[in-house]
């Protein structure tokens, strides 16, 4: 959504910050520079104001321990709090909210895997860590690596010392007979 189609009634802070993290976010062409602005700098102030309510009355939370660490211990800037904590609500409720659609399409994708877990619902928290692992949050190529030596792969391929090889990392430990 673009920053005009924001309801005008009072929306949960929820849906607020889902709306201008989609726009921080945003790739697209639809997308104007002034609306990814706007939204970052109400996420900013949202979370400045999270922060001074946090100042006020600590609760048990991250946010809390942040503020400490910036106000007790110098630790932070202030601009690096609001940053920080900008970051860790982008970061946890992007990755959270795609990587369960994530996973429970895989889990229905094969029925046998879903009744596997209803059977025994005790293989649950082994089954959220072979998620996590087999499901990477985003498919790309890491720094290329410079080989020190010649070797000769399994499959044929030669690398020569010194050659670039770029390394897909989640087409590792993709072997049935293993995982």
């Amino acid at each position: 959504r673009d920053l005009h189609s924001f309801p005008t009634r009072r929306s949960s802070d929820l849906e607020q910050c889902r709306a201008w993290t989609e726009l921080t976010l945003a790739l697209g062409t639809d997308t104007g520079h002034s609306d990814i602005t706007t939204a970052r700098d109400r996420l900013n102030a949202y979370l400045g104001e999270l922060i001074r309510q946090r100042r006020a009355r600590p609760t048990d939370d991250l946010l809390s321990a942040l503020v400490t660490a910036r106000d007790s211990a110098d630790r932070l800037t202030e601009e690096e709090l609001v940053r920080l904590g900008v970051t860790l609500l982008i970061s946890g409720h992007e990755t959270t909210a795609n990587q369960l659609g994530n996973f429970v399409y895989l889990l229905l994708a094969d029925p046998s895997r879903w009744a596997h877990l209803v059977a025994d619902p005790a293989r649950i928290p082994h089954a959220v860590e072979e998620l996590l692992r087999y499901t990477p949050m985003a498919a790309s190529v890491d720094f290329a690596r410079i080989a020190t030596a010649d070797v000769d792969l399994p499959c044929g391929q030669h690398i020569a010392a010194g050659d670039a090889v770029l390394v897909q990392l989640h087409a590792a430990n993709r072997d049935a007979r293993v995982f």
